[in-house]
């Protein structure tokens, strides 16, 4: 069987992770899918996916620690898949600028 990340590579699917950072997240659910992702590599041992930690803003902070988010929000629209991590307390309320830019990246309509 063929690695899957070289299917998508072959099927000229360049595949670009995003996954998003925000106040609250829960860490594990930020770290696991970087880790995953950043670790495939090609039979040569290059990189196959390209993983962008986004945010709407520069600095979030998350139960234990802040944390800076090297990409803005927009880089999302171009991601082929979005990840987005858990919140705590998950009674927590997302920002609406947040809400927007994952509906932008999805091209999902406002109701």
């Amino acid at each position: 069987m063929k690695p899957v990340a070289k299917k998508t590579i072959s099927a000229g699917f360049q595949p670009n992770p995003g996954v998003l950072a925000f106040d609250r997240v829960v860490l594990s659910d930020l770290a696991t899918p970087c880790d995953v992702f950043e670790r495939v590599r090609d039979s040569e041992g290059r990189p196959r996916y390209d993983v962008r930690v986004c945010g709407v803003r520069r600095n979030v902070k998350s139960e234990h620690l802040s944390l800076e988010v090297p990409w803005k929000v927009n880089t999302m629209q171009r991601a082929g898949t979005i990840i987005v991590p858990g919140i705590d307390p998950i009674e927590s309320a997302v920002s609406d600028e947040l809400i927007q830019a994952l509906r932008r990246a999805a091209h999902v309509e406002r109701a």
